[in-house]
């Protein structure tokens, strides 16, 4: 422990640092809570829970004391600003700004939602500025017993009034809907530096509950596009409130609904005893690209490269003019084109520079024939031995994508995913690989069953494939030669899976070259996106390295 960092009403958190360097939150559980059964129960519901929250919306789960005489959690410690003191240093957000805020708020509050959790106090200092945008911290997680509610026995608030929603100052049931009250007033104080009810002069916080429950927000100063949805989330009534999910599919267009006709579903409570739902894995966020990512047609990025990505992209700029040209105005490449449409608009990108990025896995060192994440090259490492298991797939964190299983806790919320996605991958087999595994993308991943996808793959011996996979069944729609790796071991892989009258275009491209285009009759159902790896035997190794991953595409109607 370094120092602390303050105290709350359930511990107090530290300032700490592990062996590696890294800064960390170490928040110490008081010991009349540490001691209280009913608390450790549900402390350590809670902490398995927000495990299974995507790292890049809030602050990663490093460790907790779930047994023992004294509770402790670990999480990634985030430097940044929160938003209240972003807001008094840098000015009110607006524009573009704002908007983004509004949805990685949103993003993180679907992902928070869907593992059964409520925040139930978010307010200016949860909400931190990361490298990888806004992110939510402090989350359900350990809340002193009579916060379940919100309201003491003497019926005083616990938390921050003037973000709390009304039906808690009426000592109603906690639920997902009132994280979506403080949404609204999130997105008022960060487009004006006040909170949408915030009393009179006196500062007497009876008059902040009184507006709270009577009084209507001013609103005037939010644009269109944000004023009918943040009035939405600021209605008295929870059931009138839109849930996090519509919240996201209206800021990210998704939506052609009335805002103020959204209604919520058995929205999420707060735990009170009750198991938390299953752990499907099926939703998975990252906030959205930047602006001007999505306006580019070409892929260069003004982040910082080593020397070996500048030589491999150098090649590449020119050859996406070129098929950006032959594109033309329908966004559809002929078989020649040097790669899927550069038209589309940008999903997701990343150079796995920055650890956490929303892929599975931590840091990797590549010191095993097993394993997978982070490596400190600034690339995706998957390594494989067939004496322990025969593929392996990390889903690219496409944002808002909502994949559901049949057991999802919204049933009502629409499915989007993409009806047309183009995927663009720098991808090379290191040294220790051996024997006839496969490596590269895949789209229409189901995953409820991790082996429904298609696949299109490379191996080491110069050959390619479009492979169809369902229920563990798999065949290839293509096999084609097309020869060794690059100088530098890296081939630059590009394919596009778009709905066609008569079936599903499968369409792949390797360093610029057009391989081969099939089209699958009976399409797979839509799905996920990512990278895999696989080996056919014990004796087969394959270490599979990926970088700079792209998706672009357009998502479908709602069904």
């Amino acid at each position: 422990m370094l120092r602390p960092l303050g105290q709350g009403g359930m511990g107090t958190v530290y300032l700490g640092e592990d062996a590696n360097g890294r800064l960390l939150a170490i928040k110490v559980i008081r010991p009349e809570y540490s001691g209280n059964e009913q608390f450790r129960r549900r402390f350590e519901r809670e902490v398995e829970a927000a495990r299974r929250v995507p790292q890049f919306t809030t602050a990663e789960v490093v460790e907790a004391a779930l047994t023992g005489a004294q509770l402790y959690l670990v999480t990634e410690y985030i430097e940044g600003p929160d938003l209240d003191e972003f807001v008094k240093q840098s000015g009110h957000l607006k524009g573009a700004a704002l908007h983004g805020f509004a949805v990685n708020l949103a993003t993180a509050l679907v992902a928070i939602h869907e593992v059964g959790l409520v925040h139930r106090d978010l307010k200016p200092s949860n909400v931190l500025l990361s490298l990888s945008g806004w992110r939510v911290i402090d989350f359900g997680i350990a809340r002193p017993l009579d916060a379940l509610a919100d309201i003491t026995a003497h019926g005083q608030v616990v938390g921050t009034p003037r973000y709390t929603a009304p039906e808690i100052l009426r000592g109603e049931k906690v639920t997902a809907a009132c994280d979506v009250f403080a949404w609204g007033c999130l997105v008022v104080f960060a487009a004006t530096g006040h909170p949408p009810f915030e009393g009179d002069i006196s500062g007497d916080i009876s008059v902040v509950r009184q507006q709270i429950l009577d009084a209507e927000p001013r609103l005037d100063f939010l644009k269109s596009d944000l004023h009918e949805l943040v009035r939405a989330a600021l209605a008295k009534t929870p059931g009138l409130r839109p849930t996090a999910q519509q919240l996201l599919d209206h800021l990210l267009g998704r939506s052609d609904d009335d805002p103020t006709q959204v209604r919520t579903t058995s929205p999420v409570t707060a735990p009170t005893g009750q198991e938390a739902p299953p752990n499907t894995e099926t939703l998975i966020f990252r906030e959205e690209a930047p602006d001007d990512a999505a306006l580019s047609s070409s892929e260069d990025d003004p982040r910082r490269r080593t020397n070996r990505r500048s030589v491999r992209r150098a090649g590449r700029v020119a050859a996406g003019v070129v098929a950006g040209a032959l594109a033309g105005w329908l966004g559809i490449s002929p078989p020649w084109a040097s790669g899927p449409p550069q038209d589309l608009p940008v999903l997701f990108q990343d150079d796995f520079e920055q650890y956490g990025s929303g892929w599975s896995g931590g840091n990797y060192y590549l010191d095993s024939d097993y394993g997978f994440g982070y490596a400190s090259g600034g690339f995706y490492a998957i390594d494989i031995s067939g004496s322990r298991t025969s593929g392996m797939t990390s889903v690219a964190p496409i944002p808002g994508m909502a994949l559901r299983s049949d057991k999802s806790s919204h049933p009502s919320t629409p499915e989007r995913l993409p009806e047309r996605v183009a995927i663009f991958v720098d991808l090379s087999t290191r040294q220790g690989t051996t024997g006839r595994g496969t490596y590269g993308v895949f789209c229409r991943g189901n995953l409820n069953s991790e082996q429904t996808r298609y696949e299109f793959l490379l191996d080491a011996v110069g050959g390619a494939r479009i492979r169809r996979l369902q229920n563990g069944a798999g065949w290839n729609l293509a096999n084609i030669q097309v020869g060794t790796a690059a100088k530098d071991g890296y081939r630059r892989l590009q394919v596009e899976c778009s709905e066609q009258p008569d079936g599903l275009r499968l369409s792949m491209w390797l360093d610029g070259e057009h391989v081969e285009s099939v089209t699958d009759g009976f399409p797979l159902p839509n799905g996920a996106a990512g990278i895999v790896v696989n080996v056919p035997d014990r004796a087969s190794v394959m270490k599979a390295s990926f970088d700079d991953f792209k998706a672009s595409g357009t998502f479908a109607s709602a069904t």
